[in-house]
């Protein structure tokens, strides 16, 4: 009889866990961050996801992925994250090329109230320059994709970025960094790839 939540414990995570390179704080950089999505959207596009549904938690700061995924030019493109926003995106060539269906921008649908210190929030509302998390954005953009082979090189002590939070274990991180969801829930059928409900 399946129980909830069913785990495979076999699962192989799309990407390490481990960040791309790090800087001299211990610190993944903007462009490097912004090169592990481009890797994430490269993966994204192979035939292992056929016929499934992907769904992915995250902050705000991960609605550049929906720019990575959808071709954006600049960070601004990709809009903004409100707080449990919910994106939806579509692919109908196998995860090539990905649309926005529904925007996660606004989360009234399914949010009654939102604390007075939460908003949606896009990389132009960031508290550091915004030019030069732009910069490193289309720095990303012209490198391409993180080299894979980066895991050899990484040190002993995992980066800050793969560290769970003081007191908590990485699963209940990443259940805290849920609370700002990105959701990209994707069947995959045949070459059509369709949103699925959330």
């Amino acid at each position: 009889m399946p129980v909830l939540p069913e785990i495979d414990d076999e699962y192989v995570p799309v990407l390490d866990r481990l960040c791309g390179p790090i800087d001299s704080t211990g610190k993944e950089s903007a462009v490097a961050y912004f090169r592990r999505l481009l890797l994430f959207k490269r993966a994204l596009a192979t035939q292992r996801f056929t016929g499934q549904t992907i769904v992915c938690f995250s902050h705000a700061a991960s609605v550049a992925l929906v720019g990575a995924l959808t071709g954006c030019s600049t960070l601004q493109g990709a809009g903004k994250f409100a707080p449990c926003g919910i994106y939806k995106l579509v692919s109908d060539d196998g995860g090539q090329t990905w649309q926005i269906e529904a925007r996660g921008d606004d989360n009234s649908g399914h949010c009654t109230t939102n604390d007075p210190t939460t908003f949606p929030w896009g990389f132009i509302d960031s508290s550091s320059n915004y030019e030069r998390h732009e910069a490193a954005w289309h720095e990303a953009l012209a490198l391409g994709p993180t080299d894979p082979s980066h895991k050899s090189r990484q040190p002993q002590q995992p980066p800050t970025c793969a560290r769970a939070a003081p007191g908590g274990s990485g699963l209940e991180r990443a259940a805290w960094a849920a609370s700002l969801a990105l959701v990209l829930a994707a069947a995959m059928v045949g070459n059509r790839t369709r949103s699925a409900q959330v």
